[in-house]
């Protein structure tokens, strides 16, 4: 069984959820508190034995790549004037992985920016991160798909989050194999936003997928889907046919911040466990 050390990260979308701040800063590096989204995720991934990470970028989008390459000029600086925690907190960005980029020429798809990464990624299981999404628990979300296809000889695992049943029709929607009512099972199916009168369950992809090389084979063949594009979770549908997955239910909070109201909600949860700032924002939280 082939470890996994890779991780494919989409990031080059429009943001158009943020604008008119995405017009000018990308949506994944909007901070929450002192550090920007993609931090987050990357640093998950970093904690979960991820050593390679790849983001896909459009052609005119690479400040997301910029933010963790290393910046001579401001180390020189911060250096200089003795700013050492600052300038720990810096080279951390670069230190953590090797990072990479590759282009997709046109929005043609989430599915379609993941098979941009065939060449980088090669013969090996990676795993696929939203841009804008955070998982926030005490283990590793990424160790804990890691943990699964260990478990399982190798399969496939799809992350989800229990979803109320009236939203299912919003969601990427798992169809167990069997019983779907423990952490972890095996599925037969992925639907698109189900109606709520048919969906299989109530367990919504979430940010996160662990797959197989053989994945690009499906995203090479599957017809546009959804809005004309090459969607992800049809090609996992096509791999499905071939062989087993998962899905695991997170330990952690699922946060979608590419949503204006959750991104908000993330700020306040993290913003409240802050060590320094945490006690200030507890006391106007409650006199607001």
């Amino acid at each position: 069984m082939l470890r996994v050390e890779t991780a494919v990260i989409p990031v080059a979308g429009l943001g158009t959820r943020f604008l008119p701040v995405s017009k000018g800063v990308a949506k994944e590096l909007l901070p929450v508190i002192d550090k920007p989204v993609i931090q987050y995720i990357v640093e998950e991934l970093v904690a979960s034995g991820i050593r390679r990470i790849i983001f896909v970028v459009s052609d005119n989008k690479r400040e997301v790549l910029e933010y963790f390459q290393k910046d001579e000029a401001l180390e020189v600086y911060l250096t200089a004037k003795g700013k050492m925690n600052e300038l720990a907190s810096i080279q951390h960005l670069h230190d953590m992985a090797e990072f990479f980029a590759v282009e997709q020429h046109q929005p043609l798809g989430f599915g379609h920016a993941v098979l941009q990464a065939r060449d980088v990624v090669g013969n090996t299981p990676f795993i696929v991160c939203g841009g804008d999404d955070i998982i926030d628990g005490d283990v590793p979300a990424a160790r804990e798909l890691v943990e699964v296809y260990e478990r399982n000889g190798g399969a496939s695992v799809i992350g989800v989050v229990r979803v109320p049943a009236h939203t299912v029709n919003r969601y990427g929607i798992v169809a167990p194999l069997h019983d779907g009512s423990d952490r972890t099972f095996q599925i037969k199916d992925v639907i698109e936003k189900p109606s709520v009168e048919s969906a299989p369950s109530n367990c919504a992809a979430g940010g996160r997928w662990l797959v197989t090389p053989e994945i690009f084979e499906s995203l090479a063949r599957i017809e546009p889907g959804a809005g004309g594009e090459i969607q992800l979770t049809d090609a996992l549908k096509d791999l499905l046919q071939t062989q087993p997955m998962y899905a695991h239910q997170y330990s952690g909070v699922y946060r979608d911040c590419g949503n204006k109201v959750e991104y908000i909600k993330a700020i306040i949860a993290f913003g409240r466990r802050h060590p320094v700032l945490g006690a200030e924002i507890e006391q106007f939280i409650h006199s607001a």
